[in-house]
Parts: C-alpha cells; sequence; structure tokens
C-alpha cells in the first residue's frame, strides 16, 4: 500500500503524463534558449520562462521535475496521489540532432527505470525515444520495456517539423506492435511552417495507440 496511499478509499488515484526532466537534459534546454539553437517557437514559448526564470515558482517547477525521489513522493502523499505514470517532459528529445537524441533518450531511460525500480509501487514510466532515428528508436523502445520494465514510449507530437504519418516511422510502430507496448503522442506546438490556419495539420494531442 502506497503511503499516502488509498486507504479509506475503494480505489487508487494515479496520475498519468506526470512530467520529469534528466539534469543533462534541462541544462541542453537552457543552452538552447540562451543561444536561439531550437529554431521552435514553441519550445521557445514553454521553456524560456520555466527554463531560464529566477522566480520562486520557476526554481520551484525545475527541482520538483528533476525530483524522482522522496520530494516527488512526498507531494503525491500530499495530494493523494497513489502512483505517477512519468513522462520526460515535451519536447523530449526531439528538437535534437539525431545522435544526441539518441544518446540522452537512452540516459533518461535508464535514470527513469532505475526510480521505477526503486518504488515500484509508486511509479510507472513510459520511454523517451527518438523518432528523427526511427530504426534506432524502435531498438530503444525494445529495450526500455524488456530490459528496464517500462510500459511502452511517448512521442511529442513532430520531430524537427515531420509527423508521425510519414512512412520512414514505421519501424517505430512495428515495434510496439510486435511488444504489445503503448504509444503516448503527447502535445507540443505545431512545426513552424504548419502555424498558418489553411496549412495546419489535424491535431496530433493525446493519441493512445495500443500494439
Amino acid at each position: 500500500m502506497a503511503a499516502g496511499g488509498s486507504a479509506g478509499r475503494p480505489y487508487r488515484r494515479i496520475a498519468t503524463e506526470e512530467a520529469w526532466i534528466s539534469p543533462e537534459l534541462l541544462a541542453l534546454y537552457q543552452k538552447m534558449l540562451k543561444d536561439g539553437s531550437a529554431d521552435d517557437p514553441g519550445f521557445d514559448s514553454l521553456w524560456r520562462h520555466y527554463g531560464l526564470g529566477m522566480s520562486e515558482r520557476c526554481i520551484a517547477v525545475r527541482e520538483r521535475m528533476l525530483d524522482l525521489g522522496d520530494r516527488r513522493i512526498g507531494d503525491m502523499d500530499a495530494a493523494g496521489i497513489d502512483m505517477q505514470i512519468l513522462l520526460l517532459t515535451t519536447p523530449g528529445v526531439q528538437l535534437l540532432d539525431a545522435e544526441t537524441a539518441v544518446a540522452l533518450a537512452a540516459a533518461s531511460n535508464d535514470q527513469v527505470g532505475q526510480a521505477v525500480q526503486t518504488h515500484p509501487d509508486r511509479f510507472a514510466a513510459l520511454a523517451a525515444i527518438a523518432p528523427q532515428a526511427p530504426q534506432a528508436a524502435a531498438k530503444e523502445l525494445e529495450r526500455a520495456v524488456t530490459r528496464l520494465k517500462l510500459k511502452g514510449a511517448v512521442i511529442n507530437s513532430h520531430s524537427r517539423g515531420e509527423y508521425l504519418d510519414d512512412r520512414k516511422f514505421w519501424p517505430i510502430f512495428e515495434a510496439a506492435e510486435a511488444l504489445r507496448a503503448d504509444l503516448c503522442s503527447s502535445q507540443h506546438a505545431a512545426a513552424r511552417d504548419d502555424r498558418t490556419a489553411a496549412g495546419a495539420r489535424p491535431r496530433r494531442g493525446d493519441l493512445r495507440i495500443r500494439g
């Protein structure tokens, strides 16, 4: 039974899509914001305030997102949450070059996998993958599910302007189907060339595909 648990309730409260971030990815986000290298209006809009802000609230948000231990569990207990489903925060590794994205996705999955192993009654997680390298993403999904015991993967809308309806991404779906793993497509702002009403693609948020 979770410490903050379901005592007195005939059910468990499970919070889904609970954001976390690794120290390495946060540092890279902050560097990209400072040097303007992301070239992604949605990323800049979302992360400039919370990624660089020095207000008490901004600092607290960063600290809480970095924590996968006692502080997060204390917040869960205070809110009556029994379990969280952890997802690497949007846009994950999907703004990065393929080599960096593949490496950071694997490192992030190792970190969140350790948290799940340490607190299996409080945390479950979806893996981060790098869709901009589809074959590597499929292999990382397999590793995350079979070795790290994660539940599937999260994909944050587009990857550097490319959407999941492109056939190049099929290896990811094939891997998920073979593994019977979940894919969660989470929200991120539209790519720069999709931001006009006439050219907007259908909204991709909150799509879940079960293998």
